[in-house]
């Protein structure tokens, strides 16, 4: 019986295959070359929060202030609220005093004080704590800064007459 005589790898299969090798390898270098001479560069930008005073600035000094004893005074101290590009909300606020507590409260669109009973000279610092709205993330501080001169109030004279001496002289003129 006669044997078929097989017949190998035509030339133009040959050519196929070293043509895919070759492309395949240049594949790999200029992958290779691309992945180390190409830098990529960005900027992540989150936004801000930066809650201010009206007035600019994050630190508001109210000078100092000349109360009596026991006098109530409201403040009106305006923050901006649009500042920055993150929205924030208030959380809450400390309040310093020297040389003893003075009676302060924050009444959301200022402070009110109240004059302490013992005259003297104080200072007091306001801090009003911000956070981002989603109560995440950055926290920024503001602060009221300021000072109380306290003087008793000057005594109400009324109607005693105690060392006042009554004088009494003649007009002069005659009744008919």
């Amino acid at each position: 019986m006669a044997r078929k005589k097989r017949k190998g790898i035509g030339i133009g299969k040959q050519i196929i295959i070293v043509s895919c090798v070759i492309a395949l390898n240049l594949v790999g270098i200029s992958y290779a070359l691309w992945n180390t001479g190409t830098i990529i560069e960005s900027t992540v930008s989150t936004g801000y929060i930066n809650p201010v005073f009206t007035t600019g600035g994050r630190t508001y000094s109210v000078g100092t202030l000349d109360l009596l004893t026991n006098e109530i005074v409201e403040l009106e101290i305006e923050v901006d609220h649009d500042a920055g590009t993150v929205p924030h909300k208030f959380i809450g606020y400390d309040v310093y005093s020297y040389p003893t507590n003075i009676d302060i409260s924050f009444t959301g669109n200022g402070i009110k004080l109240t004059a302490p009973e013992i005259p003297g000279e104080y200072t007091y610092e306001v801090v009003l704590r911000y956070i981002q709205y989603n109560g995440f993330g950055w926290e920024k501080d503001l602060t009221i800064k300021g000072g109380i001169n306290v003087t008793e109030p000057l005594p109400v004279l009324g109607t005693d007459t105690v060392g006042i001496e009554k004088i009494e002289f003649d007009s002069g003129l005659q009744e008919k």
